[in-house]
């Protein structure tokens, strides 16, 4: 339980008694948040809680099994179509332009293949932006298919871009679709998530706002480890 007295509002240096406790009532709520685990809540609120990782966590294995899916998919039809391709083309584009205070190169490649009953184009292109400021390199792959299927014409597109970009800050890595970055500054690596940063590594130490884990290792000699009550146990290995 939190217990900190209010220093009197009163004497000529209530001002900074005032201070020193709302800063000491500042770190404590901060190592109480850090600090917050199931074990702070009743047994119903924790077997919520519990419930909550397990439905969030198959609803990932579902998420990510359908991406597989798809993407087995969508490589197994381009590699029909290639195979039994009869047009095969390939052509490639190069520009440079230049406006106030940027630079843009571009270079494209640009792949058609048909068969008798489906078509691919992919188009994979690389630029480089430059400007007073920073340096970016951009690179996407887009591959639409056109499919004949009983009499119609089936199409769809999918599209993946990222980047690398240069600057006084740093160098950023991102995927345009993604909500992850990995942002190498000249004093930390910082990984953002929704523009917010999660973690970051600094001075041969890691930072994180929220980690879980199935297990913990210290040195490689003792580790912790959730039993199937719910407690933590610390152990020592071999």
């Amino acid at each position: 339980m939190l217990r900190l007295e209010a220093p009197p509002l009163s004497g000529a240096d209530y001002k900074e008694r005032l201070t020193d406790y709302l800063i000491s009532l500042n770190e404590k709520l901060t190592y109480l948040l850090n600090n917050l685990s199931e074990e702070n809540f009743s047994a119903a609120t924790a077997k919520v809680f519990a419930e909550t990782r397990s439905a969030a966590a198959e609803a990932a294995k579902k998420t990510a099994a359908l991406q597989s899916s798809a993407a087995e998919s969508r490589e197994t039809l381009r590699n029909e179509i290639i195979k039994t391709a009869q047009d095969v083309r390939r052509d490639y584009s190069a520009s440079l332009d230049t406006a106030k205070g940027s630079i843009m190169a571009t270079v494209a490649e640009e792949y058609t293949a048909k068969s008798g009953a489906a078509e691919l184009k992919s188009l994979l292109q690389s630029m480089i932006e430059q400007t007073s400021r920073d340096v970016t390199l951009k690179f996407s792959e887009a591959n639409s298919y056109a499919v004949q299927v009983e009499g119609a014409l089936q199409s769809y597109m999918d599209e993946v871009r990222s980047y690398i970009r240069f600057s006084s800050e740093g160098i950023e890595l991102g995927n345009a679709d993604s909500p992850f970055l990995a942002r190498l500054g000249s004093s930390r690596l910082s990984f953002l998530q929704d523009g917010r940063e999660v973690a970051y590594i600094s001075n041969n130490r890691l930072y994180i706002t929220d980690a879980e884990a199935g297990s913990l290792g210290i040195s490689g000699l003792f580790g912790f480890k959730t039993e199937a009550n719910g407690s933590l146990s610390l152990f020592k290995r071999g």
